[in-house]
This record gives C-alpha cells, structure tokens and sequence, in this order.
C-alpha cells in the first residue's frame, strides 16, 4: 500500500523498524532538500556577487586604459616639449654665436674705419703740409696772386 502526502513517500507498515527507517529516509529526505536550498541561495548570492565584481573590474579596466590612453597623450606632450626645448635652446646659441660675430666684425670694421679716418686726415695733414710748402715756395718767387688764390681753394 502506497499513499503520497506532501511530496514524500509514505506507507503504512506494522513493522516499526521500517517505520523508523522511513522517518529516517525521510528526514534525510527534508535535509539533503534544505542542504539543496541553501546551496542554491549560497548559489544565486554568488552569481550576483561575480556579477557586481565582473562589472566592477570591467570598470577599473575601462578606467585603466583611459588612464595609460591619458598617460601616453601626457608622455607625448612632455617629449614634444622637451624637443621643442632643445632646439629653442639650440636656436639661442646660434643665435647667441651669430650675435658674437656680427659684434666682432662690427668691432672689427669700426677699428678699420677709425684707422681709414686716421690715414685719411694724416693724408690731408700732409697735402696740407705740401700746399703750404708749394704756396710758400711761390710766394718767394713772387707769383703771390695765384697762391692766395689756391690758399682759398683748398680750406
């Protein structure tokens, strides 16, 4: 004789020892089936904890590549600005070294040309000298007229 009641298998028997082996069974039955349920909760707890942790870690990679993305941009810029450094720093020199020597050969040309107007009023001094010479000259053999007037002439 078999009945069901509650979804456990029951039946009635006089014998007690197979009564007490079907508590048993069915007590067994009750603790394997509340072990399931909690395994199962346990179960859907850590799916939704795996999830929230999956989605956390697609965040800190999304965040970590935009970080390394910033990193580059920001490594780029200081290698841009470190060789725009240099070849400013370069240009200053050259410019700095053209600066010397455009100084020295104006320093150079000025000397020359002090030294071109030293020779030139020594030149003059002496032509002066020599028409003064001539004049007097002339003026002693008696053409004094004609000396006045190249006297007048040349001051």
């Amino acid at each position: 004789m078999s009945n069901l009641s509650n979804g456990n298998l029951s039946l009635a028997s006089d014998d007690p020892s197979e009564d007490d082996a079907r508590a048993e069974t069915v007590a067994l039955i009750d603790e394997l089936k509340s072990s399931l349920h909690k395994a199962e909760t346990a179960s859907e707890e850590y799916q939704r904890q795996l999830s929230v942790l999956q989605t956390r870690l697609e965040d800190a990679l999304n965040e970590q590549g935009k970080l390394e993305e910033h990193l580059h941009e920001s490594n780029d810029r200081a290698v841009a600005l470190e060789t725009e450094n240099r070849d400013s720093e370069r240009r200053r020199r050259d410019m700095e070294g053209l600066y010397a020597s455009e100084r020295a050969a104006m320093m150079k040309e000025r000397e020359e040309q002090e030294l071109r107007g030293e020779e030139m009023q020594s030149a003059i001094q002496r032509l002066k000298e020599t028409l003064a010479q001539k004049d007097l000259r002339l003026n002693l053999e008696g053409d004094g007229g004609l000396s006045r007037s190249c006297k007048t002439i040349f001051r």
